[in-house]
C-alpha cells in the first residue's frame, strides 16, 4: 500500500514536472518568436520610415534648389540633395534584404518602379534650376515631379501599414499560442 501511493505521488510529480517544463518551454518559443518578429519589424519600419523621411527632405532640398539665386547656396543645396538620395537608397536596399511577405514584395517593386520613373524628372528639374530656367523648373515641378513623388511617398505609407498589419498579426499569433499553451497546461 505504502508502494502504490508512494508510486502514485511520484507519477503526479513526474507529471507536474513534466506540465512544467513542457508550459515553460512553449512559453519561451512563442517569447521568442515574438521578440524575433517584432524587433525585425521594427527594424523595417525604421528603415521605411527613414526613406519617406529623406524623400521628404529631398523634396524640399528640389524646391530650394528651384527657388535660390545663389550658386553657392544652390550647390550646398544639391549637394545635400545627393546626400538625401543616398540615405535613400541605403535604407531602401537594406529593407530589400529583409523582405519577408509578398506584400512587402509588392510594396518594394511599386517604389523601385516609382523611384526610377521619378528620377529623371527630379534631375531635368534640378537641371533647368541650375541654369537659371525658373519657369521650366517651376512648371516640371508642379507637373511632373510633385506627382510623382506624392506617389512614392502612397507606396511609402502603404509599405509602413503594411509591417504594422504585420506586428498586429504576430501580436495576434503570440496571444493565440499563449491560451493553447493554458489549455494545455489545464488539461495536462
Amino acid at each position: 500500500m505504502k508502494f502504490s501511493v508512494g508510486a502514485g505521488f511520484a507519477l503526479v510529480l513526474a507529471l507536474m514536472i513534466a506540465l512544467t517544463v513542457v508550459g515553460l518551454n512553449q512559453m519561451a518559443a512563442i517569447n521568442s518568436r515574438l521578440e524575433r518578429i517584432v524587433n525585425q519589424n521594427n527594424v523595417k519600419i525604421e528603415l521605411a520610415t527613414t526613406m519617406r523621411d529623406a524623400l521628404r527632405e529631398r523634396a524640399i532640398s528640389m524646391h530650394s534648389i528651384v527657388v535660390l539665386q545663389d550658386p553657392f547656396a544652390q550647390d550646398d543645396e544639391l549637394q545635400r540633395f545627393y546626400e538625401l538620395g543616398s540615405t535613400f537608397t541605403r535604407a531602401r536596399q537594406k529593407l530589400q534584404q529583409m523582405i519577408s511577405s509578398p506584400g512587402e514584395e509588392f510594396a518594394l517593386e511599386q517604389i523601385n518602379t516609382l523611384t526610377l520613373a521619378t528620377q529623371p524628372i527630379v534631375i531635368r528639374t534640378i537641371e533647368y534650376a541650375l541654369d537659371r530656367d525658373s519657369r521650366a523648373a517651376l512648371e516640371m515641378l508642379q507637373k511632373e515631379a510633385i506627382p510623382t513623388q506624392k506617389k512614392l511617398l502612397s507606396e511609402l505609407d502603404d509599405l509602413l501599414k503594411e509591417q504594422q498589419v504585420a506586428s498586429r498579426k504576430a501580436a495576434e499569433e503570440a496571444a493565440q499560442s499563449y491560451q493553447q499553451t493554458e489549455w494545455l497546461m489545464i488539461l495536462l
